[in-house]
C-alpha cells in the first residue's frame, strides 16, 4: 500500500495504524464531499466510499464500516444531496451502486 506524500515521491505505509489513519482521513473527506453543491463531486464521493467499504468488507473490518455508516447517519444535508447520501449509506451497508 502506498500513500502520496509529495507530488513526485511515494512512501510505503509501514504499519497498520498509519493505514487506518489514512482510511479515516479518506472517509472524512468523502463524507464531507457528499454535501458539495456539484453533483459530480457527490457522485465521486459515493464511489470513493464504496471503494473504502468494499475494502473493509474484504478485510473483515466491520468497525470502520460501521463508523462510516454512523457518520453518514449523522450527516445533515440539503435536499439536493439526500439521494447521494442514501446511495452512500446503501453501499456502505453492503449494497450495490447500480448505475452510478
Amino acid at each position: 500500500m502506498v500513500v502520496e506524500t509529495a507530488p513526485d515521491q511515494f512512501e510505503a505505509i509501514p504499519d497498520d495504524q498509519r493505514f487506518a489513519d489514512a482510511i479515516d482521513r479518506a472517509a472524512t473527506i468523502y463524507v464531507a464531499a457528499l454535501t458539495d453543491e456539484d453533483g459530480r463531486v457527490r457522485n465521486a464521493a459515493v464511489r470513493g466510499l464504496d471503494s473504502l467499504c468494499t475494502g473493509c468488507r474484504l478485510t473483515g473490518d466491520r468497525e470502520t464500516r460501521d463508523r462510516i455508516v454512523a457518520d453518514l447517519d449523522a450527516l445533515s444535508v440539503p435536499e439536493e444531496c439526500k439521494d447521494h447520501v442514501e446511495k452512500a449509506k446503501a453501499t456502505a451497508r453492503g449494497g450495490s451502486l447500480g448505475g452510478l
